[in-house]
């Protein structure tokens, strides 16, 4: 009970930093920083709040997870939501933000590969072209989102196997939990058609996604030096943070959403093959996973100067001490950047 109040509080205190950070970096995205493209500035704009949403709807939700041996539950200990119809479709919607949020960085990634590799065809992103952009992560999120309904709804296999540890565990009647069980095999080994269709559905998902990313990523870092030739050198030094700051939101999705779930994985295989019996509280993922929305924003911060000097000389030296840096906002509606931008897209 400890461990899980704990997990509770590191949730809490994570939708607390990253509506924080997210909300600051909407704030100055949208009011301060002019050396970014518009259409960037929109998918910057959009990816904070995707953070503050699916923070804040973790701690709404309060997501848990047990894994015993063959077994995976996946359910909700949230006494905050009363309507019982309602907090399944929460906690699914939930669950497909993550699929949301690596959707959404492949297209970031496929934004600056084409801004790098061929900057004619970045008009496929300029006008109402954008909207398409931001609205395909929906679509593998609303698969998900399907996914848990079709393939992973309570039966009676899941109910009699999980009854038991519910009860022991959590003192809690199965039949009032809001729950998703994933049970991709039998005692006897044999595969349950719709869990195993859920887990490949998934992989698939996440692998198409993640191949967009290292495909983007490697292109451009083994072409980086050639490639940043074309630009000036303001330019050059803004597009190479910028692909520093998609590097380190692949890094944090794998740190945060996916590594932390391979133990679980690893445990269901080892059930199947060697019988190794399993029976863990792993609630903790969660506290992981939602520590990844604060962790894109400050990274983002940190990486792209544009934001850092504007925290400087508008909040660092006014209280620590005066800035001999120009704090207008026109010093930037003309930079090269934008001024290079706009010609090559026009």
């Amino acid at each position: 009970m400890l461990f899980r109040d704990l997990e509770f509080l590191i949730s809490k205190l994570s939708f607390c930093a990253s509506f924080t950070l997210n909300f600051f970096v909407i704030y100055l995205t949208l009011f301060y920083i002019e050396r970014v493209f518009e259409t960037y500035r929109i998918m910057i704009v959009a990816f904070a709040s995707l953070g503050i949403i699916y923070s804040g709807l973790e701690v709404f939700i309060k997501p848990y997870l047990h894994v015993y041996n063959n077994c995976i539950l996946y359910f909700s200990l949230s006494t905050w939501i009363s309507a019982k119809p309602l907090l399944p479709w929460l906690f699914a919607i939930w669950s497909g933000m993550y699929l949301v949020v690596i959707a959404f960085i492949s297209i970031q990634f496929i934004y600056r590969f084409m801004n790098f590799f061929n900057p004619r065809k970045m008009r496929m992103f300029k006008g109402v072209r954008v909207i398409f952009w931001l609205a395909y992560p929906l679509v593998p999120g609303a698969i998900q989102v399907g996914a848990l309904f079709i393939f992973c709804s309570p039966d009676e296999y899941s109910t009699v196997t999980l009854r038991e540890i519910v009860l022991e565990t959590y003192d809690l009647m199965i039949s009032d939990v809001v729950r998703f069980p994933i049970i991709p095999y039998d005692a006897d080994g044999a595969w349950r058609f719709n869990n195993a269709c859920f887990l490949l559905t998934c992989v698939l998902l996440i692998f198409g996604h993640y191949s967009i990313i290292i495909f983007c990523g490697l292109k451009m870092h083994l072409n980086m030096t050639q490639q940043l030739k074309k630009f000036s050198k303001t330019n050059g030094e803004l597009q190479r943070q910028f692909f520093k700051a998609l590097v380190f939101q692949c890094i944090g999705p794998t740190l945060f959403l996916i590594l932390p779930i391979a133990p679980i994985l690893l445990a269901n295989i080892a059930y199947r093959f060697w019988k190794l019996e399993v029976n863990w509280k792993a609630g903790w993922i969660f506290s992981i996973i939602g520590l990844y929305p604060p962790f894109d924003s400050i990274s983002f911060i940190i990486i792209v100067s544009e934001y850092r000097n504007v925290i400087r000389d508008r909040y660092w030296d006014t209280f620590f001490g005066s800035s001999k840096r120009n704090k207008t906002r026109g010093n930037y509606t003309n930079s090269p950047i934008r001024l290079e931008i706009d010609s090559v897209m026009n």
